[in-house]
């Protein structure tokens, strides 16, 4: 049997219930805080290097040294065959021969040595024009390895040279002025890269600060919740151990203050309700409650002015706000539910740890 009355049975419930919920909920919250970063530090500008410029070149002279003046400088019978000469000779070889030949393979009726010589000469002069084909292939070799002789003459004359050395120092000169282009561009961007960097160190020193202070609260008001809720269960002996939870002692409030049942009778309907429910509805409530006292602690922590209040005002104006959001209502409580003089000094203990 316990010494406590129903009322102040359910009024134990409920602080355990309150400060177990703003336990959870700090704790969350610090877990939160803790894992956060700050954005990342911006990255410096590259410097970039200029790319190659390539010289314009000018075209080199090309040699006007023409297939019939090789022609006429070469003294070989080859040659003379491409002469005016030789090629008139040739087609008079060409046609005389198959004028002779044809003769030759008519006569070839009386007498038959007469038709293999027309025979013969028909063959020799078909082999006139390939043979022509192939002496034109050799000369005109020659003739290509002559003209490129003479183009690289050209190619190493002192007034070409000297136009290549300019391009290339004009090619230099256009390179060095996109490097310098870029080296003016850089320096800029450094500039406001060194102003980006600045600005970025205070914002994460403000960043910092305020996070040191919203875990000294958190962890401050965390410490002194824990404190209480430890000295609330060895002082009243009401809740045991297995019944701590924060689900476990939202049910148990909620039969109480919405049935006649006294905590003994709630926590044998709560053992008898986890064997049926297996606590979904208890899970919901917990969720729901560890919510509504999460969103409270964050408007609080949104709504203080990091600049202008010290420490040890912003955790006066915590435990303001927390009572107002009846996290920590003990006062109130205490004022709306007078205990009977006999609950003495156990009673006692709890309204002076709970003012606090």
């Amino acid at each position: 049997m316990s010494k406590y009355t129903r009322e102040e049975q359910i009024q134990i419930v409920q602080w355990a219930m309150n400060l177990t919920a703003t336990i959870n909920s700090e704790k969350d919250q610090i877990d939160e805080i803790s894992s956060d970063e700050f954005r990342m530090k911006p990255l410096p500008p590259t410097h970039q290097k200029a790319q190659t410029v390539k010289p314009n070149y000018p075209s080199p002279q090309k040699s006007n040294y023409t297939f019939s003046e090789h022609i006429k400088k070469d003294a070989s019978f080859i040659a003379k065959l491409f002469t005016k000469k030789g090629i008139i000779a040739a087609i008079a070889v060409l046609v005389g021969g198959n004028v002779l030949g044809a003769i030759l393979e008519a006569l070839g009726y009386k007498v038959s040595l007469f038709f293999y010589l027309g025979v013969l000469l028909h063959i020799v002069s078909a082999l006139i024009i390939p043979a022509y084909g192939v002496m034109a292939i050799i000369k005109y070799v020659e003739y290509s390895q002559k003209r490129r002789e003479y183009n690289k003459q050209l190619e190493n004359t002192p007034e070409y040279l000297e136009a290549r050395a300019e391009a290339e120092k004009i090619a230099k000169e256009q390179e060095q002025a996109n490097q310098n282009e870029l080296d003016i561009q850089y320096k800029k961007a450094m500039v406001e890269y060194n102003s980006s960097v600045e600005v970025y160190k205070k914002e994460l020193a403000e960043y910092e600060k305020k996070k040191e202070i919203e875990l000294s609260i958190l962890n401050q008001d965390l410490s002194e919740n824990v404190k209480t809720l430890r000295e609330l269960y060895e002082a009243t002996h009401l809740i045991p151990n297995t019944v701590r939870a924060l689900n476990e002692l939202i049910w148990i409030y909620d039969d109480m203050s919405s049935s006649e049942h006294d905590f003994e009778r709630a926590l044998d309907m709560l053992i008898a309700n986890k064997q049926l429910a297996k606590q979904a509805d208890i899970l919901n409530q917990m969720n729901n409650m560890t919510t509504v006292m999460y969103q409270g602690f964050s408007e609080v922590l949104n709504g203080i002015d990091y600049n202008n209040y010290q420490l040890d005002e912003i955790n006066n104006n915590l435990g303001k706000v927390r009572r107002d959001i009846n996290i920590g209502n003990v006062a109130a409580v205490s004022q709306r539910h007078k205990m009977n003089k006999n609950i003495g000094s156990t009673n006692a203990k709890l309204d002076e740890m709970l003012k606090r």
